[in-house]
């Protein structure tokens, strides 16, 4: 099976009916476990726009190269800040089928639980997350006619065996 990481974006505003939910995907990543701690670590240069969601299914070509480019760039330069903030880390401990740790974004660590499963050698999960909470303030469009909500939601499926 293929490991994947995955961010999903909702949008908000006015003119939100011309805006996009987005699934994005992380390309870049490592994951340790040592000692039972579990430590994830992503680059957020390596982050890719798969593509608009539609009624619950990506949609890869429903979006412009230009305006995939476009939300790149917005994302690396205005939300995540790159240059400063090269990496994600979260480090926690396995409780169960929760996982409790800090997630460090944006030079912020904040504690978060992430209910997961794990079968086969390959760990499942989802968490939605406040971005406001690390001070990533929502973006916004057109004077805010077209803004992302103040949530994300990140699902996984990563292999943790030998």
């Amino acid at each position: 099976m293929r490991e994947w990481v995955r961010v999903y974006t909702y949008k908000t505003g006015l003119l939100s009916p011309v805006a996009h939910d987005l699934q994005l995907s992380l390309e870049k990543w490592d994951l340790r476990r040592d000692a039972g701690e579990l430590v994830f670590e992503a680059w957020t240069d390596r982050l890719r726009i798969d593509g608009p969601v539609v009624r619950g299914r990506l949609e890869p070509r429903g979006i412009s190269d230009k305006d995939r480019r476009k939300i790149k760039s917005n994302i690396d330069d205005k939300i995540l800040d790159i240059q400063r903030n090269p990496r994600v880390v979260f480090r926690g401990r396995e409780k169960g089928d929760l996982i409790e740790g800090s997630l460090l974004l944006k030079g912020q660590s904040i504690e978060i639980s992430i209910p997961t499963t794990e079968s086969k050698g390959l760990l499942r999960g989802e968490v939605t997350l406040q971005p406001s909470l690390w001070g990533i303030r929502p973006f916004k469009a057109l004077g805010g006619a077209i803004k992302l909500q103040d949530k994300i939601r990140v699902a996984f499926c990563l292999h943790t065996g030998p």
